[in-house]
């Protein structure tokens, strides 16, 4: 079976390689990249506002999921792990507003430099990208991350993030974290991973 959809993975890798964003959202992502320097990419799905069932972390579930992180970025970066030298971490949302009132008690929690959606968004001058044009160049700064992408494996969207990263031959062991458990997301045309289930898109 494997054999028979090579031919389709194949595909899929192709067309990941060559998704671009249009030419001003590329330049703002590559721009706000290039002030980050060597940077972590986090991407955090946090439950909807307005009540109700969505998925996502709630207040509590972020806060215990900031300790895994922590322990994912010491892995990757090792002695670097500590200010001035660790790295700078990018924290990606849906909701950013709510990373900015945390931002504070964030980069307390992880002993390092974290930046939000609204850092970028202040130093970018003009009219600041917003909705749509705000998540994307977002998403393509998770892509862009010189020292690695952490997220969940059960988001479609950091799943996507992730298989840009695999399809740029990012090295596997920065292309994708999961956040909770630390280990390699492997890029979702493995067969491990179909077996698996959940993680293909």
């Amino acid at each position: 079976a494997d054999r028979a959809l090579s031919p389709f993975w194949d595909a899929q890798r192709l067309v990941l390689a060559q998704l671009r964003l249009a030419q001003p959202l590329q330049e703002a992502a590559q721009s706000a990249a290039s002030r980050l320097g060597k940077y972590v990419a986090v991407h955090v799905r946090l439950k909807d506002q307005g009540g109700g069932w969505s998925k996502g972390l709630n207040a509590s579930g972020f806060k215990a999921q900031l300790q895994s992180i922590r322990q994912v970025i010491r892995a990757l970066v090792g002695n670097r792990f500590t200010e001035p030298t660790g790295p700078t971490v990018y924290f990606a949302s849906n909701r950013p507003g709510v990373l900015r009132a945390q931002q504070r008690a964030i980069a307390e929690a992880l002993g390092l430099r974290v930046r939000t959606w609204f850092d970028l968004a202040a130093a970018m001058g003009g009219e600041r990208p917003r909705g749509l044009r705000a998540a994307l160049i977002e998403h393509e700064l998770c892509v862009l991350a010189p020292a690695g992408f952490i997220g969940s494996a059960w988001s479609t969207w950091a799943n996507l993030i992730g298989s840009r990263r695999h399809a740029a031959r990012m090295p596997t062991a920065i292309a994708y974290l999961d956040a909770t458990s630390g280990s390699r997301v492997p890029s979702c045309d493995t067969s491990a991973v179909r077996r698996a289930g959940g993680l293909s898109f």
